[in-house]
């Protein structure tokens, strides 16, 4: 599933039967539309009691959750936060443009919404209502920093795995910091964030990814032109993290996401760091690689072609 700027919000599943709808979707490359406007962020929860629901929305703030069936039937009901607890913004929402939110790693019915600096937290992500949320004032209270132009988190992501009390969300903003939040489904409303934010970053934290196999070691990237857009820890939940300048010879586009991907090849563990860019999709296996202690690591990121590098790496999975 994905949202899409002016097209709204599609979804694809070759193993779904639409019964009657069928016509809908004629080809198993097809999507089906289920929503229309500014389509923004998505989000599938895993299947609990045969039900398996969806999670999509629209520009300013507009947040709905859906059932996946035999068929579609919506659309689905709005859980956004009530009115009361929000930012509005100029053009009649709430919130940024792109509306964002994002489901667990590690459990699904734990779903946060962020409204500019406010996050939002629900533990009950399959019944909660516009009542029921849980507003993170600690959070709020570090991440705003009283500007007339509200900073906005534009990113989280979490720990993997069963959960534990030692996981922490790490969520990034526009005002180029970088938070932890330990322990975030126990979490008091009141909790602080730890500010682990590198030494000299600037510019918007647009995407965050954290190792599935180790929570210690997370990459981060920056939206803005002629700054350092990538960054590295290999110790991101020690009081002070250890960062360093990833972006090797990618120093001229811009960087939008971030992926860090631990495999097998040939039977040897290997660690593959992706980024999505301005100029396309780009790859390298050498930042883990580097253990150091801050500086600058020397990196050789490849693009990936649709034809060439890309096949012979996805064939390697």
């Amino acid at each position: 599933m994905g949202g899409a700027q002016d097209n709204g919000t599609w979804y694809r599943d070759a193993s779904l039967n639409l019964g009657p709808r069928t016509a809908d979707r004629p080809g198993i490359d097809d999507y089906f539309n289920i929503a229309g406007g500014d389509g923004v962020a998505v989000d599938i929860a895993n299947i609990n009691a045969g039900k398996q629901l969806m999670f999509y929305g629209y520009q300013l703030g507009e947040f709905i959750r859906d059932e996946l069936i035999d068929y579609f039937n919506y659309p689905g009901g709005s859980i956004r936060p009530r009115v009361t607890e929000l930012r509005s913004n100029s053009s009649g929402g709430w919130g940024d443009f792109v509306t964002y939110f994002k489901l667990s790693n590690s459990n699904s019915e734990v779903l946060f919404y962020v409204n500019y600096y406010n996050l939002f937290r629900t533990t009950t992500a399959s019944i909660v209502d516009s009542t029921k949320w849980t507003k993170m004032t600690g959070v709020a209270s570090a991440t705003d920093n009283g500007s007339s132009t509200p900073v906005s988190i534009r990113t989280i992501d979490f720990s993997w795995g069963p959960y534990k009390t030692t996981h922490a969300l790490y969520y990034g903003t526009s005002s180029g910091k970088i938070f932890r939040l330990d322990d975030y489904i126990n979490a008091s409303s009141t909790a602080s964030p730890v500010d682990i934010s590198p030494a000299g970053i600037s510019g918007t934290v647009i995407d965050i990814a954290v190792n599935p196999n180790d929570d210690n070691e997370i990459m981060a990237v920056v939206s803005n032109y002629n700054v350092t857009s990538i960054w590295w820890t290999f110790n991101a939940k020690s009081a002070t993290p250890s960062w360093s300048n990833a972006e090797g010879n990618l120093t001229l586009p811009s960087i939008r996401s971030c992926v860090i991907a631990p495999k097998l090849e040939n039977g040897v563990a290997v660690t593959e760091y992706y980024v999505g860019t301005s100029v396309g999709l780009f790859t390298t296996a050498s930042i883990g690689k580097t253990l150091g202690t801050g500086g600058t690591i020397t990196c050789n990121f490849l693009r990936l072609s649709p034809r060439r590098q890309c096949y012979a790496y996805w064939n390697a999975w």
